[in-house]
Parts: C-alpha cells; structure tokens; sequence
C-alpha cells in the first residue's frame, strides 16, 4: 500500500476508535440511570401523586431495609424470621431444577403441629341439637391452631374407673351425667378442654391465655372463672387425681373445682343460654341463632385485626389472574347481614359490663358498638365494613395491618393470559426477558435490589404459604382451581380464618359488558388451565409447558409447591370436617 494511503487511512481508524468509545460510555451511563431509578422507589410514588396507605407502608418497609442491610435482610429470610419458620426444615432447601419432576418428587412441608382440644357431646340427640354451634366450634379451635376433638359417651365409657363411678348408689344422677365429659377427657388424655359453648374470640396473636394453650403445657391444672368447668386444662397425672376425687361419692361440685387453680381469661367467648340472655337484654337465643351469632362475631374479630384492610396482590398487572383473590377479598371485607350481626361477643369484660348496664336500667342491645367496638356500622339495617381492599403487586410486610389474597398461576397461565393467546409456546415465553416475573413482583416490597436472585425469594414466599393465615396474615389461592368457580376454596379459606362467610358473590369478569370479550376470557383461561392441569392422566406431553416451566424454574417451584402444600392441607382437613359422632 502506498504511503500516502496508509496515511490517509489512519484519522479514520481514530474516530471509529473514539465512537466506539463514547458508544460504550454512553451505554455504561443509562445502565447507572437504570440502576439508580430502580432503586429510588420515592421516584415513581412522587411522579403519581399522593401515595396510598399501602404505599407508605411499602416506603416504610424499604427505608428499614435501607437502614439495617440487604445482607441482613436476606440472612434474616434464610433464617426463617419472617414467618417464625424453622431454617433447618428440609423443605426450604433449594433444588436443582429438572422439568420432569412433578409435585409427588418435591419437598412438602409436613402439616402443622396442633395441640388437641376437646369437647363433650353425650348421645346423638344432643348432637344433633347442637350441630351448628358444634361446627363453629370447631372451625374457630381450628384456625386457631387447634386439632378440635369431639368426645363421647364410647370415650367415657373406655375409663376404667367409669363402672364403678356410673354403678355407685351413692351418686346422685345429675352428678354422673354432668361428669361423664371428665371420664372421657382423663381416657382421652386430659389436655385442655372446652365446651362446645366455648369459642375463641379474639384473632390477636399476643393473647397470653392463647400461647399457654399453644405451648400444650398443661402441667399445671387451671380452670378459668366463671366458666362451670366449661374451660379447663390440666396433664395425665392430674386428671387420675380428679377421677380418684369423683369416685369418693360426693355431689359437692367444689370438690372437684377445689383441685385446679383459678385464672382469668378475655380469649374466650362463652355462648351459654344464660350469656346470651344477659348480652340481649333478657332475651332467649336458640342454638341455631347463637351459631350464627358466634360465626358474625368471629368473622367481626378478623375484621378488627386489619385496619388498613385487605391487599389482593396482583404481581402480573391482569384482571382475570387477580380475579379469585379479589373475589375472596370482597367477601371477607363484607359484614355479615341479619339482625343481631353487629352484637357483642359473651367474653368476660363484655359480661361484666353489661352486668353493670342492666343494673342502670340501660339496654346492653343498643350499647353494643360503644362496648366492644364493632368494625361494622348498621345503618337503615344495613351493616357496612370500613375495611378497605387494595390491589398491589407484591406482598406487605407481615405486621403492616393488612390481610393479603394472593392467587398463585402457573407460568403457561399467566403467559396465556397475558398474552391473549390459547396456544403460547416455549417462543412466547423467551420474548419476556425477564424470568420468574411473579416471585420477582411479590417479594419486591421485602427485597428492593434486583439483584437478588430467586432462591431467597422463593424461600419468602414459599415460608408466608407455610405459615397458618392468623400469623402470616395471608391466605394462598391456586388460580387454576378457582378460575371461572363461584365459591373460592370455599372450605379450605373458611377453616383457615375461623369463620363462614355468608354471600357468596359471582365471577367479577362477569360484569364485564363487553360479552364477547368475557368468553375470549373464559376461554383462554379454560384453555391454561386444561394444558396445566390436564383431566386425563395419559394426556399426551405439553412440550411447550414444559419449556415455558423451564424458563420460569422459579414460578414453576412456586406454584407446585402450593399445589402440593394445598393438596395435603385439604387431606388433613377433610378428616376433621367430616368425621363422625359415633355417640
């Protein structure tokens, strides 16, 4: 080449030099601006105006993370201190990934430990009076904590020291029959007892009666004032004592109540006949209106725990994905509707009280919102929540006074529905850059940095579904069992807060005017939910689910943990809902 070409050439290798240069310094610049941007949350909140209550709780929870460290937040979840979970628990661990495996191969959680309580019922006819007022009973001991336990006469009659009591001539009638709920107990065990007229009151977790019956140390025996030995608890070896005491003969019943200490108790709510006449102003309730009764006032105590309201978290910004949660919210934010809904619970300070009202000639009735403080108002006989609903994208810290409804898609679903398309493939899902988007989306309020990748996350949540809902203050919904469906998990959701919800309230997307876009809806989602969970099990192999699941290992995980945590949690339940009074 000729020297005065090679000269000629140089000045243009220099600039190409240059422009490469300011290209990758200008590139390295937007990566800093995108960086900071995402780090700056007050950025966006300030760009839309006022921020919601769930907003400055969200800002609030960010600021602790800012000031403490990432590093301590993450160390913090590996640890389980979010949800009080074990850290050692075989579940949390990580695992490799293989799109072959199925919910039956991963790690589920064993159901939760759950101290017993007991009741009585002596024959069928009482069982049969008392049916109603017995299932609230059980789903109010249940949510809290409780395996709820029905004795009868079989257990009473299995101590054998029940023949000599129930044979002896020098035992008065009434005495063996008010009894025999003592025999069946000490044959069961002994362990904490309540009658069926004793029910939880209170969704507050800081109750002391409340960790002493958690902690199923019952060494001591106690009884708790004013409640006839409706409510007691005490171990084994104190129970023989109480049986050795019965046997003596005596139709004294201090001799008995003699044995135990005495405490006092606000858990607990006491829906006798004669509570019930004294919270309504002398009037008479029948079993049937007091289980009513008792189910409005358990469902008052959920309410009253969440003053900011309820979250239905919406991580994939869809209408038709959020759907179930939301409808789930509706319902639990709405008061129950029939008179006497807005009363007060027969707890011990309400008793009292309304001992003193009735001794100034004022109606304990009419009182009821200035004595327990009720969350919903009744005006023109209609009772309205003040409890609000809120839709965010990722979950609120545990303590922020919100309940959360999450609903869990699987990947496919929520590529179809956001998509528009029934036939997504593994093409349409690697046109999302970005993986795992709805772990990503849910714990975004606990872990700000994008950084972090998705084990920790998925350790979060994995624990927040683990945990019962009156400790994690959330409650777990698969999508693909509940879309298009009126009733929402219906038992499971009603056992895990204690209380049946009355209305039961259709498909939102069906108020959707648009008809023809309400079937393309009901399609697609028709559509997912038969690729995801296929009716015939010799369904021929979704490749293309497949390769959507190996796209997204961290939603994947996410969802078929729930599905089989869900499954189990069913199994366990349904041998408490439907057993059998073998009276």
């Amino acid at each position: 080449m000729p020297e005065e070409a090679r000269n000629h050439e140089r000045p243009n290798s220099g600039r190409l030099i240059r422009h490469r240069t300011l290209l990758r310094n200008f590139a390295a610049f937007c990566v800093i601006v995108i960086v900071l941007w995402k780090c700056l949350p007050s950025a966006t909140t300030a760009s839309t105006g006022s921020p919601t209550p769930l907003q400055e709780v969200k800002t609030h929870n960010t600021l602790l993370s800012a000031i403490k460290s990432n590093q301590e937040l993450l160390e913090g979840i590996s640890q389980g201190y979010i949800y009080g979970v074990d850290p050692a628990a075989s579940w949390r661990k990580p695992i490799v990934f293989d799109p072959r495996y199925s919910v039956a191969s991963m790690k589920i959680p064993p159901t939760h430990r759950r101290c017993q309580v007991s009741t009585y019922i002596d024959s069928e006819d009482e069982r049969q009076k008392v049916n109603e007022l017995l299932q609230v009973w059980k789903r109010a001991w249940w949510a809290f904590g409780f395996e709820p336990v029905i004795l009868t006469r079989k257990d009473c009659e299995s101590n054998p020291n029940y023949r000599e009591f129930n044979s002896s001539a020098d035992i008065e009638h009434e005495y063996k029959v008010r009894n025999r709920k003592l025999f069946a107990w000490a044959a069961h065990g002994a362990g904490l007892y309540a009658d069926y007229t004793a029910i939880p009151a209170t969704w507050f977790d800081s109750d002391d009666t409340l960790e002493l019956f958690k902690s199923c140390n019952f060494a001591h025996p106690v009884k708790y004032k004013d409640t006839e030995l409706d409510l007691f608890h005490a171990d084994i070896s104190y129970a023989k004592k109480i049986i050795n005491a019965l046997l003596k003969g005596s139709s004294d019943p201090e001799l008995v109540d003699d044995l135990f200490y005495e405490e006092e108790q606000n858990l607990i709510a006491h829906y006798t006949p004669d509570n019930m006449e004294k919270m309504f102003d002398g009037k008479e309730k029948s079993v049937a209106e007091t289980a009513k009764i008792a189910n409005a006032h358990l469902h008052h105590a959920f309410l009253s725990k969440y003053p900011k309201g309820i979250a239905v978290l919406d991580p994939n910004g869809d209408d038709a994905l959020k759907e179930p949660a939301h409808r789930l919210a509706e319902r639990l934010a709405s008061c129950p509707q029939f008179e006497d809904s807005d009363s007060c619970p027969p707890t011990q300070p309400n008793l009292k009280m309304a001992e003193k009202l009735q001794k100034s000639h004022v109606p304990v009735r009419s009182s009821s919102e200035r004595l327990c403080g009720n969350p919903c108002t009744s005006r023109d006989g209609i009772s309205t929540s003040a409890i609000n609903i809120e839709v965010t994208p990722s979950l609120p810290p545990a303590n922020s006074g919100y309940f959360s409804c999450v609903g869990i898609a699987h990947p496919l679903s929520v590529l179809t529905m956001v998509e528009g398309k029934p036939d997504v493939t593994a093409s349409s899902a690697r046109k999302h850059l970005l993986r795992d988007p709805t772990v990503r989306a849910l714990t975004s309020g606990y872990i700000t940095s994008d950084m972090v990748g998705i084990d920790q996350r998925l350790l979060l949540v994995k624990d927040a579904m683990y945990t019962l809902p009156s400790t994690s203050n959330s409650s777990w919904l698969l999508w693909e069992q509940e879309f298009g469906q009126e009733q929402v998990q219906e038992e499971l959701v009603e056992w895990d807060l204690g209380f049946s919800m009355d209305e039961k309230r259709p498909s939102t997307l069906q108020d959707n005017k648009d008809s023809k876009k309400m079937t393309w809806i009901q399609q697609l989602g028709e559509n997912a939910v038969g690729r995801v969970i296929p009716k015939k099990k010799t369904a021929k192999n979704d490749e293309d689910k497949t390769a959507i699941e190996t796209w997204n290992t961290g939603d994947s995980e996410m969802w078929k943990f729930l599905f089989g945590w869900l499954s189990q949690r069913n199994d366990e339940l349904a041998r408490v809902v439907f057993e059998t009074v073998n009276a």
